[in-house]
């Protein structure tokens, strides 16, 4: 049986020019095989799976997750 609900992570990606905040959260495993990023440890959030959209992003527009994966960056 498949779960219903996923954990995503906040997570950022160093580019080039330095680091690159990423707008949306994304699994552990997406993180790290899809965009090489670092999870920023704290902001996981366990969410329908319903609530990713077509490319497994969640985002929540209404705030809330921005100020916290902010506050977690060294």
């Amino acid at each position: 049986m498949e779960p219903s609900n996923v954990t995503v992570y906040s997570f950022d990606v160093v580019d080039a020019d330095g680091r690159y905040y990423v707008p949306f959260k994304a699994t552990r495993e997406e993180i790290a095989a899809r965009y090489r990023g670092r999870v920023i440890e704290g902001t996981a959030e366990v969410v329908p799976l319903s609530e990713l959209d077509g490319e497994g992003h969640y985002r929540r527009w209404g705030g809330g997750w921005t100020e916290q994966h902010f506050a977690l960056i060294n």
